[in-house]
């Protein structure tokens, strides 16, 4: 077991260096990643604000599975971090970093298991499916931009993986008492605070 955990980390740590950023990196080519990793994870609560605004109740429902599942995964995410504790590579003095960050636990990556539970949840519904794909590409490209940036190892892309797809199967498990129990109370919140606008006809009731 001792080889194993030594080899897997040796591994990690081969394909960090290899896709994380060379040195004296400058200019658009640090400008455009850092904004990728600051602002393409909003790319999911935006998503799934305008689909609410405009798709049906049976949509709304795989809307609120895949909120439940982000709020559950954050939470696994937090004990995950706790448990298996990997300093993030700047503390270790590993490869290089160009966005500064908190020097918490880099297992796993948060971002990626947000954008990661998205995509999967636009995906279960044959309505948001494109949407979905958007998400899988999306999730690909922060994954990337996280190690080239030296915030994230590989491994921490294998845990949020692993970690949003547990969650979302899991609530999705759920699904009938959702759409019986919070669907309704949220639409009904969604119609009284919109009502203006859904009379106009800018929104769906």
């Amino acid at each position: 077991m001792i080889l194993q955990k030594t080899y897997m980390d040796q591994f990690n740590i081969q394909l960090f260096m290899a896709l994380n950023a060379p040195a004296g990196l400058h200019g658009l080519a640090l400008i455009i990643p850092v904004l990728i990793e600051k602002y393409l994870i909003f790319a999911v609560p935006v998503l799934m604000i305008f689909e609410w605004l405009w798709s049906e109740t049976s949509q709304r429902n795989q809307l609120v599975v895949t909120l439940i599942a982000i709020l559950f995964s954050l939470k696994l995410a937090q004990f995950a971090g706790h448990h298996w504790f990997f300093p993030r590579p700047d503390v270790l003095g590993i490869g290089h970093t160009y966005l500064a960050h908190s020097a918490n636990s880099s297992f796993p990556s948060v971002h990626l298991t947000i954008v990661w539970i998205g995509a999967l949840g636009f995906l279960m519904h044959k309505n948001t499916r494109n949407k979905g794909l958007v998400l899988i590409l999306l999730g690909f490209i922060i994954a990337w931009d996280s190690i080239y940036l030296g915030i994230h190892y590989p491994i921490d892309i294998m845990g949020a993986i692993v970690i949003a797809t547990g969650s979302i199967i899991l609530v999705k498990i759920f699904e009938s008492l959702l759409a019986y129990l919070v669907t309704p109370w949220l639409e009904k919140g969604y119609r009284f605070i919109f009502r203006s606008a859904i009379n106009k006809g800018w929104f769906k009731p």
